[in-house]
């Protein structure tokens, strides 16, 4: 049956703008495995919180002016090796994509994988035919008990190389997700992150003057990675951008079609191209919905 709602009631947050960094409370900094110690929540600092309105809204336009300083680490791309990385890394995709919906979770842990981790695993009672076991984020829907050992992610999905792309496997992925990594900086999302439909990453660079490009001219690198890094608990719209060299805090929020080319605070929405932090999340009210239903039949009921 439809539960109906009362109206949802219109209000308006008088409460002030929390500050830009964690509360003064946390004594440490989030980091992911693979992240090389890159804080996800800026240091704690006590006197952030005491200072007036003008205070904190400079100090967020530092933040949201200011990237990562992740390095930029160039790379001949058009070489052998690097080539044939990229084609192991399509091929895996390609295989990963024809695998049906309702195939079994073994087959889709084993098909991703392929793409991030291609080394031989041993094989074990439990494993699939390729000698992988494990399981999928997407088994938490029928058992809160599983422990997911690759993140759920609908397919398709393109990288380019998959070597150091390092995604928690409580973490959701929709479709047409584009990673344009390199194998030279890592691009981590962290725990619990939900990645909308069309969402690309762009960890690979070029240099602006045109003649720097031409690698078979020049004899030098012509492409460099940085790394990307999304913090836990991030919610990416549909069809956002985000380049690299950029850290995207705990628990953000990026609105549908942006742009993310500088860090991104933790808590906050940000939105537009490039993005820009609209508002924290700190002290947002629970969202309130106007009903809701319990089966599928129930849904198809609601007028």
């Amino acid at each position: 049956m439809f539960h109906h709602l009362s109206p949802r009631k219109r209000f308006k947050n008088n409460a002030p703008s929390p500050p830009p960094w964690p509360k003064p409370s946390c004594k440490h900094e989030a980091t992911m495995p693979g992240s090389r110690g890159i804080p996800l929540r800026r240091k704690c600092d006590s006197a952030a919180s005491d200072g007036s309105d003008e205070d904190r809204m400079r100090k967020m336009d530092v933040f949201e002016n200011t990237s990562s300083q992740f390095p930029k680490i160039a790379f001949p791309a058009g070489n052998n090796d690097f080539r044939a990385a990229r084609n192991r890394c399509s091929l895996a995709c390609r295989r990963y994509n024809e695998i049906a919906e309702d195939a079994p979770v073994e087959e889709r842990v084993a098909g991703f994988l392929t793409i991030v981790d291609p080394k031989p695993r041993p094989s074990s009672s439990s494993s699939s035919a390729s000698g992988t076991s494990g399981t999928s984020m997407e088994q938490l829907f029928t058992d809160p008990d599983a422990k997911p050992t690759v993140p759920f992610v609908k397919s398709p999905i393109w990288m380019d190389y998959g070597l150091r792309v390092k995604i928690h496997p409580t973490t959701f992925i929709n479709r047409f997700c584009t990673i344009l990594d390199t194998p030279v900086a890592d691009v981590v999302i962290g725990a619990r992150c939900n990645v909308g439909p069309q969402v690309t990453i762009v960890s690979v660079g070029h240099p602006l003057r045109a003649e720097e490009r031409r690698e078979e001219v020049t004899k030098k690198a012509a492409s460099y990675g940085q790394s990307v890094v999304i913090g836990d608990g991030v919610w990416i719209g549909a069809e956002v951008t985000i380049l690299g060299g950029v850290t995207i805090g705990d628990g953000a929020v990026i609105g549908a079609k942006s742009l993310v080319n500088k860090d991104i605070p933790p808590d906050c929405l940000a939105v537009g191209v490039p993005a820009k932090v609209i508002r924290y999340l700190t002290d947002e009210p629970p969202m309130e919905y106007d009903g809701s239903v319990v089966t599928l039949e129930d849904a198809l009921n609601v007028q």
